[in-house]
């Protein structure tokens, strides 16, 4: 990682709305709210390091950044790449985490008996 983060860089922020969270990035960039899409890690040939792929929308920008700016700076792309690497090692390290949606006893959508239904895969963090 390029930038030093720790719990303290961020705040994981839920929306009644959805289903994601939001990132709310604290220290250089306070008060920037993101909104992670798409994770993904690709491994190297020889198995050594892995490159974080994600997309992402500024959902809040306060006045004293510019959002173009930022979606164009590599220090901010950076800084929030750091960020969801901090989240997603954390998540790991604690055992708080979990692949796809639990699956409910109730829920005929697992079982393909509710075609209206669609299942979403997501990796859910603390």
């Amino acid at each position: 990682m390029k930038n030093q983060i720790t719990e303290k860089s961020y705040e994981l922020t839920e929306h009644d709305e959805e289903e994601n969270f939001r990132i709310k990035l604290n220290e250089t960039y306070k008060g920037v709210e993101i909104k992670v899409h798409t994770v993904s890690l690709k491994m190297d040939d020889n198995g050594d390091t892995a490159t974080l792929s994600f997309d992402y929308d500024i959902t809040k920008c306060p006045k004293k950044f510019n959002q173009k700016d930022l979606t164009e700076s590599k220090d901010f792309t950076d800084f929030t790449g750091d960020v969801i690497t901090h989240i997603i090692q954390s998540a790991f390290d604690s055992g708080k985490y979990t692949f796809g949606d639990p699956i409910k006893a109730n829920d005929d959508s697992a079982t393909g008996n509710n075609p209206k239904k669609t299942r979403k895969r997501r990796a859910v963090l603390p």
